[in-house]
This record gives C-alpha cells, sequence and structure tokens, in this order.
C-alpha cells in the first residue's frame, strides 16, 4: 500500500515539476525592460460591484480626496470621472459599505471596484484562549525551522550540531504525530513550495516529505540549486493557476506571472521596480558593472571586464560589497490571494494593486505607513491563510508590532508586540503570531512561541 501512495505522489509531483521546468525555461528567455511614463491628467473608469453578490452598486459616491470633485455610479454600477493631477487619491463609499481608498495613476484609468458590505455586529461575551504560550521547547533539542501546515506544525529540531536533526509533526496542542527518528543529512531549513508539500532542504538537496502513520518519510532527492531555481520561484497556487515570480533589473524588480495548469499559458499580472534605484543605477555606470558581476574583485582588483582605472583589490571588494549588499537591495514585493483577489504589495511605492482571478487589473490602494511610527518598519508583508487577514511588522528595541493593514483604506491597525525580543522566523497563522527566540536561561536552545492575536 505504501508503494502505491508513493508512486501515485510520484506521478503527480512529476507532473507538476514538469510544468515548473517549462515556466522556467519560458521565463528565463524573457527580456528584461526599462521604462517610465508620466501624464498630467486622465479620465478614469469602471464598474463597481457587491464583493458578496457580485451584483452591481448604484448610487455610489466617488470623491476626489484634493478637491472634492466627485460622481456617481449608475444602475449598471458603472462610474467615469476627470482627474487633471495624478496621482490622487478617490474615495469610493456607500451607505451599509465599508468605505474604500483607491490611487489614481496613469494605470489605473480602467478599474474594477468590489465593496465590502459595512456588518455592525454586537459585542459577545467570550472566553479568549491563552494569550500567549509555548509551542515547543525541550531542555536537550534546539528548533531549527518550522512550517504550518493545517492543524499541524512540522518542526525541525536538532541536538548539539545540525547533524543529528530530526523532523517531527506536532499538533497546535504540542503533541507529537509523527517523527523521522535521525536524519542521515545535516539539515538547513524547510520549504512549503507553493503546491503545499513540505520539503528537508540540506546543503546541497531538497526532499520532500511523506506521513505514513507515526513516521515521517522523505523520498527523491533534488540538486537544491534546481529546486530553488524551479520550485523557488512558483509563489502560490489554486487548482486551476500557478503564480511565478521573477526577478529583473539586478534584483531591482520583480514580475509575477499566471500560469494556466490546464493549457500551460503564462501571463503577465504586473511588475514591481525600484525606479529611484533604477535611475541611480542608471547614472552610475561603474555601479552597473559591478552588480553584474556576481563575485567580488580578484587580487589584482579585476573583474571580468575592467572600467577606468584598476583600483587595489582591497578597495574594490569593499566597494563591491557596498554597491552590492547596501546600496541596491533587492526589492520587495509580495503576492497572495486573498479571497477572490489577487494582492500585489508594492513596497517601494507603498501600495496594494488588486487583480481579478484572470489576472486583469482591478484598482490599487496605498500602505499607510507612517514615519512617526515608532521602530523600524521591516517591510515585511505576513498573510494569514486562515482568516485571510494580511499583516506588517515594525521592530523598536528588539521588540516586534504586529499590525493589521486595512485593504479597503490601506490604514495600519496596532495588533500586540512581541513578549520576547528579536522574534525569528515570524509568521502569522489561524489568528496566532509564532516565531522562534533564544532562551534566555540556555541562550543556544531555541524554542516555538506564540500569542494570540487580538
Amino acid at each position: 500500500m505504501l508503494k502505491t501512495a508513493q508512486s501515485s505522489l510520484s506521478i503527480n509531483i512529476k507532473g507538476a515539476f514538469t510544468l515548473l521546468v517549462g515556466v522556467f525555461i519560458f521565463l528565463s528567455q524573457l527580456p528584461v525592460s526599462i521604462s517610465a511614463q508620466n501624464s498630467n491628467g486622465i479620465l478614469f473608469h469602471g464598474r463597481v460591484f457587491d464583493r458578496v453578490s457580485n451584483a452591481p452598486v448604484d448610487n455610489v459616491n466617488f470623491v476626489l480626496q484634493r478637491n472634492n470633485h466627485g460622481t456617481v455610479s449608475n444602475s449598471r454600477g458603472e462610474f467615469s470621472l476627470y482627474s487633471d493631477s495624478i496621482p490622487s487619491v478617490l474615495i469610493v463609499s456607500h451607505i451599509g459599505y465599508v468605505t474604500k481608498k483607491v490611487i489614481l495613476d496613469s494605470s489605473s484609468c480602467n478599474m474594477m471596484l468590489y465593496l465590502d458590505p459595512d456588518i455592525i455586529q454586537l459585542r459577545e461575551a467570550v472566553i479568549r484562549a491563552v494569550p500567549f504560550e509555548i509551542v515547543f521547547k525541550n531542555d536537550h533539542y534546539s528548533v531549527l525551522d518550522y512550517e504550518t501546515d493545517s492543524s499541524n506544525i512540522y518542526l525541525l529540531i536538532y541536538r548539539n550540531r545540525l547533524s543529528r536533526s530530526e523532523l517531527i509533526l506536532i499538533n497546535f496542542s504540542g503533541d507529537t504525530l509523527a517523527s523521522s527518528g535521525l536524519l542521515p543529512y545535516a539539515s538547513m531549513g524547510l520549504h512549503k513550495d507553493c503546491l503545499g508539500a513540505i520539503h528537508i532542504l540540506s546543503r546541497d538537496s531538497a526532499y520532500q516529505v511523506f506521513r505514513e502513520s507515526k513516521s515521517l518519510l522523505w523520498f527523491d532527492p533534488v540538486l537544491l540549486t534546481r529546486y530553488l531555481e524551479i520550485v523557488g520561484d512558483c509563489i502560490t497556487s489554486t487548482p486551476t493557476q500557478l503564480f511565478i515570480k521573477r526577478t529583473t533589473d539586478f534584483e531591482l524588480g520583480t514580475e509575477f506571472f499566471i500560469v494556466d495548469r490546464s493549457n500551460h499559458d503564462i501571463k503577465l499580472i504586473t511588475q514591481v521596480r525600484d525606479e529611484k534605484m533604477i535611475n541611480m543605477l542608471r547614472k552610475n555606470p561603474e555601479d552597473f558593472w559591478m552588480l553584474q558581476n556576481a563575485s567580488p574583485p580578484n587580487q589584482d582588483g579585476k573583474m571580468s571586464e575592467s572600467v577606468g582605472e584598476v583600483k587595489s583589490a582591497n578597495i574594490s571588494f569593499v566597494e563591491w560589497n557596498w554597491v552590492k549588499k547596501v546600496v541596491y537591495l533587492p526589492v520587495r514585493s509580495f503576492l497572495y490571494m486573498v479571497g477572490e483577489l489577487i494582492c500585489v504589495f508594492n513596497i517601494p511605492n507603498l501600495q496594494v494593486e488588486f487583480f481579478n482571478v484572470k489576472g486583469d487589473f482591478s484598482y490599487k490602494t496605498g500602505i499607510g505607513i507612517r514615519p512617526d511610527t515608532p521602530g523600524k518598519w521591516t517591510k515585511d508583508i505576513l498573510f494569514d491563510e486562515i482568516t485571510s487577514n494580511v499583516y506588517t511588522s515594525y521592530i523598536n528595541n528588539g521588540i516586534l508590532t504586529l499590525y493589521k493593514i486595512d485593504l479597503n483604506s490601506g490604514e495600519l491597525i496596532k495588533e500586540i508586540s512581541s513578549y520576547y525580543s528579536f522574534p525569528q522566523n515570524v509568521k502569522v497563522y489561524g489568528n496566532y503570531l509564532y516565531y522562534l527566540y533564544d532562551d534566555p536561561v540556555q541562550p543556544d536552545n531555541k524554542m516555538l512561541f506564540r500569542q494570540r492575536i487580538r
């Protein structure tokens, strides 16, 4: 029976892997482009629907925040208005619906808006779960990595050194459901791919995990470099689609694609670019020269090509590190499926872009990052796949504070702060904040902790 299950799973995995290989080859052949577009005014139009019933909504108010000019939707939910100054903020409101703030710019002339019904609920007396608790703590083992899966948690733990690592499966109550025993290789971490499979990563290979009763098994190792090339860029999936990302412009840009799993058609959804850094790169050809070299200068201070005077090896190495690791940092961007909408979080522009399931543009709103918020913004976007809530975070004196992002207005709502300082590997799942922390008594003994989000 085990052989039959393994054979079936192997066929499914190989089919998905083959599809991803084809996608990777296609994307590797796409050109890289750098472009810009400006406009002094534009006509904006579109339709507005009830998110629950998908029925058009009439008499919706559309008001430009800048000058209070506006319009209303007709009986088919259609609207149009002209703005002579962009970017602008459009306030969309209607009695019985949550007010929405939409960004108007040259890329959002045609919009499909969805309003959330404003449901007012009376407060109820509820008995809350424990606000915070240790999920896993062991005097002899330290947690290297973890992944949530359904109602369980995979924990990669080790004793004294990475070559003595084990994989265990526990439920949310902390009970051990299955284990792998001592792994015959040094583990580096866990990875949950876009199809939901869990993999153990070693220094050179990736092993997919299977559960058989109380045992955790692993099969079909793939070279780690190949695995990351193919699966690493697959973000998430639905039964009919895969969502792929591709970095461009020396990682200063990211492109997001939809892949149809039935016919393998590929469609570009959107691209996120750090235009400020790209423009600076245009003006500094020596930076461009350093970025295109993956390795540091040799002892003569030379790379694959030379520009201008050859510098000393030490100076060239310092400048190469400065350019690669400090000045031109990879662009931050995230894609999540929130209900029936594809949400792309554009960190450089502080925006959330919304698309329908086909990848067609719907609208965009801002992310309410305020300079007076205590601490430093992590630029991370955390998604709770159980509640579909989206969060970001700030860290101040080692304490991480979690903020929920209101996807209608982009405003941040403060939720909780971490009980322990300097949390690591932060995730949100099932209305809980999970993270690893170092035991203050035994600093080398890392534990898994969680806090209830109010």
